[in-house]
């Protein structure tokens, strides 16, 4: 490839990713209307505090650990060495994320009461956790696709994302009336059918390897990355 190829290459790719992760995450902005209509403002709050604890929580059990896939997949010196790589960052993910879910599980009664004053949220929080999980393994295979750069595929996967949030928000939200826990039951069922079909596929296409060196290589690479996520 020439210099130019490459440049109109990547700015094409960014472009394309930059759609899927705004796909992605557009659901709030969609939905607003039926929100604005369905959910009061303190329900409103509740679903931003709900998240906003699930984002520190992510930050402080490592899952920035996704963000290293890039660097070590590229350095890796044959496709066995790739599929090492990608094995581990998933597993370990889903371990760290998965005892981050439990200890907030354990937790949950203590945690409402900080975040909202009472308990009347606990039963939304301790599902809510659970995305911790579905969210972690969604970033892993969502890298995965861009390392291996199918731009294409990572779009698709926005929009689906986006249909079954919408879809399910609908259903919860509209027609069955659940206010906050209906907004919960569609990011969990749609987190859970996305990071399920994202692990099948990353695991078909690298298999199931774990390396302890690599993990504690990307563990020391992402270290001052969730210091500055922290911050």
């Amino acid at each position: 490839m020439t210099s130019n190829q490459q440049i109109k290459k990547t700015a094409k790719h960014s472009a394309i990713y930059a759609t899927g992760t705004i796909l992605r995450r557009i659901t709030g902005l969609v939905m607003l209307p039926i929100y604005t209509r369905y959910l009061t403002p303190a329900d409103y709050g509740a679903v931003e505090l709900l998240g906003m604890a699930i984002e520190i929580a992510g930050i402080l059990v490592g899952l920035r650990i996704a963000q290293a896939l890039f660097r070590y997949y590229i350095l890796a010196e044959d496709e066995f060495r790739r599929r090492q790589i990608v094995s581990t960052v998933l597993l370990t993910v889903i371990a760290s994320s998965a005892v981050g879910s439990a200890i907030m599980l354990l937790a949950a009664e203590q945690l409402t009461v900080a975040l909202f004053g009472d308990n009347a949220y606990v039963y939304e929080f301790r599902l809510f956790t659970l995305t911790l999980v579905t969210n972690a393994i969604s970033a892993v295979g969502l890298s995965y696709i861009r390392a291996r750069q199918m731009p294409i595929f990572f779009v698709t996967v926005g929009i689906v994302t986006l249909a079954l949030q919408v879809l399910l928000n609908v259903i919860f939200v509209v027609m069955l009336e659940l206010h906050v826990t209906g907004v919960v039951y569609s990011a969990l069922i749609s987190g859970t059918i996305v990071a399920l079909a994202l692990s099948a596929y990353v695991f078909t296409q690298a298999g199931f390897h774990y390396s302890t060196s690599i993990a504690a290589s990307l563990i020391r690479y992402i270290t001052p990355l969730i210091a500055a996520s922290i911050g």
